[in-house]
């Protein structure tokens, strides 16, 4: 059995897919998941403290994921990942974590915690 390797190690790897779970509810972001080969990058929200929590994890593991999230693709498009960040605020917390992806215009995913769900962004940056 592989291990998972730790975020950092997917740089190079190639997100094939991702998609937002959302609360059936409040229509709020609550996860995003992206599959790569055999891993899956899982973003989650903690609520109680406003904080991100990211894992790695293989397709069966992600199978026991909360079912009554509203699944939605966000990206069907192939690229690698070029540059992962982590943004943990003065207390430790991990607020916020940036993907930049490969291409002319580089494609960056931002995902930030807020009031209890997840705030994404997606923004091109040109390369000179």
């Amino acid at each position: 059995m592989d291990l998972a390797p730790d975020i950092d190690e997917l740089i190079g790897k190639e997100i094939q897919e991702a998609h937002a779970l959302l609360d059936p509810d409040t229509g709020w972001l609550m996860q995003v998941v992206f599959q790569l080969d055999k891993w899956h990058l899982v973003v989650g929200i903690n609520p109680e403290a406003d904080e991100l929590k990211t894992a790695v994890l293989t397709s069966p593991h992600l199978e026991q994921a909360d079912r009554s999230l509203r699944k939605e693709r966000i990206a069907n498009q192939r690229k690698k990942i070029l540059n992962i960040w982590r943004l943990t605020n003065s207390s430790g917390y991990e607020e916020g974590l940036q993907i930049e992806l490969e291409g002319v215009a580089r494609t960056n995913i931002q995902l930030l915690a807020e009031a209890g769900r997840i705030d994404l962004t997606v923004f091109n940056r040109e390369v000179q």
